[in-house]
Order: C-alpha cells, then sequence, then structure tokens
C-alpha cells in the first residue's frame, strides 16, 4: 500500500541576507520562517574578549555547543571573540580586529576540559505537514593554520527525532546522518603556525544550495544541524561557518508500507552479566517514518532497569540475568501499515563464571589466592571444593591458603549458586607445591640498598639485574612476607611498558645468574600489578644470557596485591650448571596471551606498573656436599653470636622442650650474615624456653 502527502511551505530563497531570527522556543519554529528560509550571519557574536557568556538557545537562538571533556559530554559556559591568532581550544567568534562581521568558530585541543568540540542550531517541524526538502548554504572560513601539514575536517552531520534534541553531542554518541556534501575541509596547511584571514578567498569555501539527500523531517519532529570539530592528532587548525541559510520546502513525500521485519541478535546464548543486542531491519519508508516497539513472550516493552532502546531499531539488553532470557519479536509501522518479525530466542546461562585464576605453582610456605568472578541473579553462594570435597567456610568468591604444604596439592573447584537454586562449577584449577633446592645462588629483595634503580644488586649470591625494552623503575614498598626482620623493605617497581601494538615481550626485566655446578634451578618471586598495568607476563629463559625461549605466562587477576610466583626448572639441562643462565619476565598483548581473546585494542596502559620483589634463584649442588655446622660462640645478655655455616641463611628456632622435634621448633628470626648474631626474645616469668640455629 502506497500514500501520497503533498503541501508547499515555500520556495523562498534567502541567501546572505543576513536576518537574525530570535523566537523565543527552545528550538526554531519552521512555521515561523519567512518564506521557510532560515538565515544567520553570527554578527550579534562579540568582536572582543575571552570570556564573553555563553549560553544554549540564548547566545544565538535554538544554537548549541558542547564540548567532550574528558569524554564527558559538557556545555560551552563562554567563548573567546579571536583572529586565528589564539591556539587554545574553545568556541571562538573569529573575525579581523575590531570588525563586526563575525563568523562561528572553534579549535579542538587535546586539553581534557575541551576534546572534541561540537555547535549546531534545532528546527522544530510545527508546519504540520511532512518536510521533504531541505536545502543548506554555508560558507566555511578557516582563521588559523596550525601548521599541520594534514587537511582538518569540520564535519556536517544531522539528526532527525521525535525526541527532543538539546545536546550537539561532541562525543558522538547518538546516531548521526553524515553530510559529506557539507564537509569543510582545511584548505591551508603545513608551514609555521599562524592566523590567517577567513575571509580571503584561499582561505574559505562556499557551499551552495545543497540538498539534503534522503532526509525527511516528519511533522512533529526535531532536525539538528551540526558541525562536529574532532581533536585531530597533532596541532590543529582552527575552522568556521558563516552565512548560513537553510530552506524547508515540503515536496512530494512518498510512504510505503513495511513489507518485513527481520531481527539479528547478537548472540542466541549469553552468559550472566553479558549485554545482548537485538537489531531490527525493515524496508517501509521513508525510513524517518518507521515505529518500532520490542516485545518479550508477546508483551510490549518499555525502557526500564537494564534494558533500553524498547521503541528504536536497536534493543540492548545489559548485564543480562535469568529474567531477561525469552522471545523477543519486534513491531515495525508507519502511517500506511505494519510489519512483525519472527521471535528471536534469548537464552542466559545464569549463574555464570566470567573469569577464574590459573593453574598455580608454589613453594612450601608461601601463600596463594584462588579467585572466581561470577554473574547472575542475586544471591551468589559460593563454595570452594579441594577434589569433590568441600572445604569448611570457604563460601566466598576468593580462596587463600597459607604455609602451602605438599598436603595442599591438587585440584579446586568453585560451585556458584544463583538466588533461583541453579548452579556453576568453574574448571578446576590446579595447585602444585614444590620444595626449595638446598642453595640460594642469588636473592635480590631490594630492602636498604644503594645501588641504582637500573642494576640493583643481590642482596645474597652472585647475578645481575636489569630493565629491558625502555622500562623505567624506582624502589617502593615490598611483599609483606619479607624474612627480613629490619630495614626498608622495599620492591622494584617497573613502569614505562609500551601499548598495543609495537614492543610485544620486550619489556620488563633480566636477571642474569651462573648456576656452575648447581642442578634443580628453581626460581621464586613476588610480583604486583596495578591496576593500569599490563596483567600478563611472560616468564622467559636462556641458556647463553642472549637467546630467550618462552615458558609460563602469569594473567594477575588482582591489581594492588602481590602474588607468590614460581618456576620449576629441574626438567630443563640447559638451565642446570650453566654460567651463562639467564631469565626474564616481559609484558604480553593479551591477544597472543588469551586464545579466547579475538581484540586488538590495548588491555593496560603505558603508565601501569609492575612491581617485583624476594627474586631468588635456588639450585642443588651437583654430588655430595657437607654444610657446615654452626657454632654458637657466646651469648651475653639476649645477644646470641654465632659462627660456621655453609648455608645461604641463618634461622633461629625456639621451643619449649629441648628434646622436641626438630620439625616442631618455632622460627623466629632469619639472617643472612656469618658470622652473625641474633636477640632473643624476652622471656620474663613464663616458662624456659631452648633455642638453637639452623643453616639452610
Amino acid at each position: 500500500m502506497k500514500r501520497t502527502l503533498r503541501s508547499v511551505i515555500g520556495l523562498t530563497v534567502l541567501l546572505g541576507a543576513g536576518l537574525l531570527l530570535e523566537p523565543a522556543s527552545a528550538q526554531i519554529q519552521i512555521s515561523s520562517l519567512p518564506g521557510g528560509v532560515y538565515s544567520q550571519n553570527f554578527n550579534s557574536l562579540a568582536i572582543s574578549g575571552a570570556n564573553n557568556p555563553w549560553q544554549d538557545n540564548a547566545t544565538l537562538p535554538g544554537w548549541y555547543a558542547g564540548k567532550s571533556n574528558k569524554g564527558t559530554p559538557d556545555s560551552f559556559a563562554k567563548y573567546t571573540a579571536g583572529t586565528g591568532s589564539d591556539n587554545a581550544g574553545a568556541l571562538y567568534s573569529f573575525g579581523a580586529t575590531g570588525s563586526p562581521e563575525r563568523a562561528l568558530g572553534s579549535l579542538a585541543s587535546g586539553n581534557d576540559k575541551v576534546g572534541n568540540i561540537a555547535y549546531g542550531i534545532r528546527f522544530a517541524n510545527d508546519t504540520g505537514t511532512d518536510i521533504a526538502s531541505i536545502t543548506i548554504t554555508y560558507t566555511g572560513e578557516q582563521w588559523r593554520n596550525g601548521g599541520n601539514a594534514t587537511a582538518q575536517t569540520l564535519a556536517c552531520s544531522c539528526r532527525v527525532s521525535t525526541d527532543p534534541i538539546t545536546s550537539p553531542d561532541p562525543t558522538n554518541a547518538d546516531t548521526w546522518t553524515p553530510l559529506t556534501a557539507l564537509d569543510f575541509i582545511s584548505p591551508t596547511v603545513g608551514g609555521g603556525a599562524s592566523a590567517v584571514n577567513g575571509n580571503d578567498a584561499a582561505h574559505r569555501q562556499e557551499f551552495t544550495d545543497i540538498l539534503l539527500t534522503g532526509v525527511v523531517l516528519p511533522a512533529g519532529a526535531e532536525l539538528f544541524l551540526r558541525w562536529r570539530d574532532v581533536d585531530d592528532t597533532g596541532t590543529d587548525h582552527a575552522m568556521a561557518i558563516d552565512d548560513l541559510s537553510v530552506t524547508f520546502s515540503s515536496g512530494t513525500i512518498s510512504t510505503s508500507a513495511p513489507t518485513y521485519a527481520t531481527v539479528a541478535l547478537s548472540a542466541p546464548t549469553n552468559q550472566a552479566g553479558a549485554t545482548v543486542l537485538l537489531i531490527a531491519t525493515s524496508d517501509g519508508s521513508p525510513s524517518q517514518s518507521l515505529t518500532y516497539q520490542w516485545r518479550k513472550d508477546g508483551a510490549a516493552l518499555s525502557d526500564a532497569g537494564n534494558l533500553s532502546g524498547s521503541t528504536t531499531p536497536t534493543l540492548t539488553l545489559t548485564n543480562v540475568l535469568a529474567a531477561n532470557a525469552g522471545d523477543y519479536d519486534v513491531i515495525v509501522a508507519n502511517s500506511a501499515g505494519a510489519a512483525t518479525s519472527a521471535v528471536a530466542t534469548v537464552t542466559v546461562l545464569d549463574p555464570a563464571i566470567q573469569s577464574q585464576s590459573a593453574d598455580r605453582t608454589c613453594p612450601e610456605g608461601t601463600n596463594v589466592t584462588f579467585t572466581v568472578t561470577a554473574r547472575g541473579t542475586p544471591t551468589l553462594i559460593y563454595q570452594w571444593f579441594f577434589g569433590s570435597a568441600p572445604i569448611a567456610g570457604a563460601t566466598r568468591s576468593a580462596l587463600t591458603l597459607t604455609d602451602l604444604q605438599i598436603t595442599h596439592q591438587g585440584a579446586y573447584t568453585c560451585w556458584v549458586t544463583n538466588g533461583l537454586g541453579d548452579y556453576v562449577a568453574s574448571a578446576p584449577i590446579q595447585l602444585t607445591v614444590t620444595r626449595f633446592p638446598s642453595v640460594t645462588l642469588a636473592l635480590w629483595d631490594f630492602n636498604d640498598t644503594n645501588a641504582p634503580v637500573a642494576s640493583p644488586t643481590p642482596s645474597l649470591g652472585a647475578g645481575t639485574a636489569a630493565l629491558l625494552g625502555g622500562v623505567k623503575a624506582t624502589y617502593a614498598a615490598g611483599v609483606s612476607s619479607d624474612p627480613r626482620p629490619t630495614g626498608t623493605n622495599q620492591a622494584w617497581n617497573t613502569s614505562s611498558y609500551p601499548s598495543q601494538g609495537s614492543g610485544n615481550k620486550t619489556a620488563g626485566v633480566q636477571f642474569n645468574v651462573s648456576t656452575l655446578g648447581y642442578q634443580n634451578i628453581y626460581l621464586s618471586w613476588s610480583q604486583r600489578h596495578s591496576n593500569t598495568g599490563s596483567k600478563y607476563t611472560r616468564l622467559q629463559y636462556s641458556a647463553d644470557g642472549e637467546t630467550f625461549s618462552d615458558l609460563d605466562f602469569n594473567t594477575m587477576t588482582n591489581g594492588e596485591t602481590f602474588v607468590s610466583l614460581a618456576c620449576d626448572l629441574a626438567t630443563w639441562p640447559a638451565a642446570h650448571n650453566n654460567p651463562n643462565f639467564a631469565f626474564r619476565i616481559v609484558t604480553e598483548f593479551e591477544s597472543p596471551a588469551n586464545p579466547n581473546y579475538v581484540g586488538t585494542e590495548s588491555t593496560y596502559s603505558p603508565a601501569g606498573t609492575i612491581r617485583f620483589d624476594m627474586v631468588r634463584v635456588y639450585g642443588d649442588p651437583i654430588g655430595p656436599e657437607t654444610v657446615a655446622p654452626v657454632t654458637i660462640s657466646r651469648l651475653q645478655g639476649t645477644t646470641l653470636s654465632y659462627g660456621g655455616g655453609g648455608g645461604a641463611q641463618f634461622v633461629l628456632l625456639e621451643a619449649s622442650d629441648v628434646a622436641a622435634p626438630l620439625g616442631s621448633w618455632a622460627r623466629v628470626q632469619t639472617n643472612f650474615a656469618t658470622p652473625g648474631t641474633f636477640t632473643i626474645p624476652a622471656v620474663g616469668a613464663a616458662p624456659a624456653k631452648y633455642y638453637r640455629i639452623q643453616s639452610e
């Protein structure tokens, strides 16, 4: 069925007439325009001053201006009158010094208070008939050459809506129709930055009677005509518009009923917490005449909660839960008829595990935390299992195990139940607990050091440490499990990692340690990522100190928290008895590190930090070794002096029974010097204590 509407508003064309209309309403009422023509020459703008007040729909009736301002749209409160000599980002009234002939323009800027700039005029079709013909005449003027050799665009676009349009949308969050035939491209580029006269022919372009092809303004709808100036790469040129004329006429509008409607679903099956898009397509015309009504299980929807776009071509469901599952369809209609789509079924897996800790290998005596991130219908209940047995009291999303022993080794699983009684289990997280080899070949604890931050020296043993790929470092607070009892607890805090796109697995830290005479090499360290740092790091090792091969990669799920990491190289012969052994820890982009990741953008900021502490290399001697005994040389007051010993550290042990098994003696203090001293804790009136020193 086709219906034809005919009406005429007016065909009068006023070019450069300088007419300034000031209707009192919040938009320009088309019925009030003489001959259906709106004209604006901007000569009412200020000719001087940097703090002229700007008010939407008042400074220039019907006009609105905004800036992106750190990504948050914001209206202008003031504008600057200038000649193009100023390079500050702002909304401008451009013209020659003292001249009343003005143009409205802008200079976008990377300044976080400005960003992108957009401005435009709002029209309301109150004529009672559809408007099928809209033509634009205006002059584009350039008032500053920023020195950038690249031409820049003041882009023109429009938006038609039955709802009020009160923002020029500098962030481009809404859907706009590009009017490329009206884009003004800077004619003057390159050379030094300077003001140019936008009234000269070399710095301007005239657009005459440009028809907005395909744009129809239905009765009762609004049209927003917009110019948008983005913050371009490098310095920006200053662009403006002048002598604008907009002519409206009805012509002939042909309205066709939609014969079909289809729905495209972003994904039929979705985990709880996901975003689901349903997009409608239809053949009704003109497209501006179409209305949409989305339904779920036959009932009409309205925007509420996590649902938006119920009367637009795209229905959006955010953070979906079980209640959002169902059959969706859409009714597309105009004045000539309607069409209803087939249903699209949305399935929601509720609850759902969105992320979880990776398998871990940790040394005895350290701590480990496993986490799961789940979404689902409240309230979620967590229960951790070790193997098939529930762990008493482990009913949170995180599970922490302390003082790890071999008996902790195995598979850990978290079951999550939602408020509806449905449940889901995480994949098993495998924990491997390893024993330390007998000798510490090198230890970096970064405490009380005056060594350069680019090459800290080990506090025990021998080796070198270096920064890779332009990374910078400072010393910052270290891991709380550092056994050093005195001094400043520090860690190696690194930053300036490359962003996505270059330098993959080239930036980080490197340690060179000779393992000559030792086997069963074992690495352990603590690592802490800031919330803006890379969550993926790759451990690599080298047999020659120059060529590196990949080992484990580690995924950090908790920012701002130290995590104990380790790698057992006992089965890697190239790491044993090798004077050139080296290893490094480098950042890895998410696209190669995560097989399920399909994006290309960076998942971290170069300003993020990665902190390293307690970096230790262990080994067992090749062949038999006898550790020299520790001798207590003197006890004076509470100071216990000792000497001898062939280990890397010395531990003061305490017990209430001198005959108690060695494994039951408590570790009181640790020292790294020989000879050295320990301070015996005061006993007072308490039962007697016995002390011994163990070399490790």
